[in-house]
């Protein structure tokens, strides 16, 4: 069964055993929201709803230039009550939330705040707390429109793909639980994952920051990898190093993180090390891996992982002078009396710092690197 048949039945279920309350309806009564974004207009908000296409149909021009396979619905007003109450007009059934798979911010309601809709999230009851959450940058008619060759519906495409690049340690993922956190939290802020129109699908580009629910800007994916090592609760990479007129691909997993804190003056300093398991995959010719060579990747490795590291931690506290590396917590359980008598936005930009890295580098055993030797 595919996956969004799946999804269908599990909120058929659902919807059956809601019905049994008295102030719920059965699903067939009800179009299931699979995605929403939410966008900032001239004159107040726009939402864009995705409705999987099970026998639903919606008023207005937007649900009816879909495929059966979703419609999209388009609601506006000077409130995010408004716009939602214009969603409810146009659609023809009661809108079911419990299936919305992503919750996407655009980059004009991320730079405004996404404080208000995330409290709205809050307090109802129907949303799921465990809800993801992306900015997008680009047209939200564009990416509801876009296709997908796995899943049609681009709630539950963007959710998987998170999903998996999560799993694999090659992304972070944020939840309305994660941000409702930050948020109830002066010290801590967060990135968020940021989708863009990739040709003609949608991908995840890079990682917004944000402080107190407003965005500060912006990490290409490409240069995330700081960042996923020291908060990924799993993190992979792969890595390219030039050696001896050779490029050698190499993977890397991360198997320890450790962050110490102590203060230092009216400051705090950190130490953090952080241990990896490199694989070493592919080089450009056929070469004779010898234990020299071997030993200079692993310099080469430690001092790019390091670098990696530390430029995240400046561009943290110098760039945007906001801690969305969660040191605070690590700080404040060492030192909770401390921290109520400190402003921790005041003394992150200056905190000390030392970082160490440790590789452990392993011949992948299914590749013949040579033949005879080079």
């Amino acid at each position: 069964m595919r996956k969004p048949l799946k999804l269908i039945a599990a909120a058929l279920f659902f919807g059956l055993f809601l019905s049994a309350c008295w102030d719920m309806q059965d699903i067939e009564n009800q179009n299931i929201v699979t995605a929403v974004i939410v966008d900032k207009t001239e004159t107040g908000y726009a939402l864009y709803i995705e409705v999987a296409a099970i026998g639903a149909t919606a008023q207005g021009q937007e649900g009816a230039q879909q495929s059966p396979q979703n419609i999209i619905i388009r609601g506006e007003g000077e409130t995010y009550e408004s716009a939602r109450k214009d969603l409810e007009n146009k659609s023809n059934k009661t809108l079911f939330i419990g299936g919305v798979q992503s919750l996407i911010f655009t980059e004009k309601v991320a730079e405004e705040s996404i404080a208000e809709y995330i409290f709205r999230v809050r307090h109802e009851p129907l949303y799921r707390k465990t809800l993801r959450v992306f900015v997008l940058k680009g047209d939200p008619m564009e990416v509801l429109r876009s296709s997908n060759e796995n899943n049609p519906l681009i709630g539950l495409a963007v959710n998987e793909n998170i999903t998996s690049l999560y799993e694999s340690g090659y992304a972070l993922d944020v939840n309305v639980l994660d941000i409702l956190a930050g948020l109830s939290c002066p010290n801590k802020s967060l990135v968020i994952p940021t989708l863009e129109m990739i040709e003609d699908n949608v991908g995840t580009t890079g990682y917004t920051v944000f402080d107190n629910g407003k965005a500060k800007g912006f990490i290409p994916a490409e240069d995330a990898v700081g960042l996923l090592a020291l908060t990924a609760r799993k993190f992979k990479t792969t890595q390219t190093l030039r050696l001896r007129d050779v490029d050698f691909t190499v993977e890397l997993k991360r198997t320890k993180k450790k962050i110490k804190s102590n203060r230092e003056g009216g400051g705090a300093a950190f130490k953090i090390e952080v241990a990896f398991k490199a694989f070493l995959m592919y080089p450009s010719r056929k070469i004779n891996v010898t234990a020299e060579i071997q030993s200079e990747l692993k310099a080469l490795l430690e001092e790019k992982m390091k670098e990696s590291i530390i430029k995240e931690i400046i561009r943290a506290t110098k760039t945007y002078e906001t801690d969305y590396l969660d040191l605070y917590d690590v700080f404040r359980i060492k030192n909770a009396p401390y921290c109520r008598e400190i402003d921790w936005k005041e003394i992150f930009p200056d905190i000390k710092y030392e970082a160490s890295v440790k590789v452990d580098m392993k011949m992948n055993e299914r590749i013949e690197y040579s033949q005879g030797g080079s």
